[in-house]
C-alpha cells in the first residue's frame, strides 16, 4: 500500500525573504506564496515549506541540517560559489561513494547537496 507519496519539511526562517532568494540562487521555484510562508519546489521531486519566524534563531549547538539529492554535486557548488552563497564545505567524496556540498542559508541551516561529483 503506497499511501505516503513525498516528505514536506517546514522550516522556521527569521527573514523569509532571504530564505526565498537563497533557494531561488540555487535553482529552486516559488510553487505558492503568502505574507508569512513560501512553499519552494523542484520538479514534483522536491517540495517544502518556508515559515516567517522573525524572533527565530538556530541553535549553534544543534544546528538544523538537512540534505537534498542532485545530479551534480559540482554543479550545486559552482551556482552557489557564483551566487555568493555561504560554502561551509567544498564538494567531498563522501565514503559511501557519493559526493556532497553544505551550502548555509541565511537562517543557519546546513543544507547538505548529495549526489555524483559530475
Amino acid at each position: 500500500m503506497n499511501i505516503y507519496t513525498r516528505l514536506q519539511p517546514l522550516l522556521f526562517v527569521s527573514n523569509l525573504a532571504a530564505e526565498k532568494e537563497f533557494y531561488l540562487k540555487l535553482g529552486f521555484e516559488v510553487s505558492y506564496e503568502s505574507d508569512d510562508f513560501v512553499a519552494i519546489s523542484f520538479a514534483e521531486c522536491v517540495q517544502f515549506g518556508l515559515l516567517d519566524k522573525p524572533t527565530f534563531q538556530m541553535n549553534e549547538n544543534v544546528p538544523m541540517i538537512w540534505q537534498i539529492g542532485t545530479t551534480s554535486v559540482r554543479e550545486v557548488y559552482e551556482i552557489g560559489k557564483n551566487a555568493y552563497l555561504e560554502i561551509v564545505e567544498e564538494p567531498t567524496a563522501q565514503a559511501w561513494g557519493e559526493w556532497t556540498v553544505k551550502i548555509k542559508s541565511p537562517s543557519g541551516y546546513i543544507v547538505i547537496f548529495e549526489g555524483p561529483e559530475d
